[in-house]
């Protein structure tokens, strides 16, 4: 799960991004029944900076 500090505006996102039949958008966030991956706004976890060097 990944999550925003800020609410994600899931009404605009089809305006700009196509989607696959997998990715479903609800106002809790996006969620890709595929890739097992949910996208959502989380206000009372502290934020941290995403980064590839925690992985290496």
């Amino acid at each position: 799960m990944y999550g925003f500090a800020q609410p994600l505006d899931t009404q605009r996102l089809p305006e700009h991004f196509e989607f696959p039949p997998s990715i479903s958008l609800s106002v809790d966030g996006v969620h890709d029944s595929r890739h097992f991956v949910r996208i959502q706004h989380t206000p009372n976890k502290p934020a941290r900076r995403f980064s590839f060097e925690a992985f290496g």
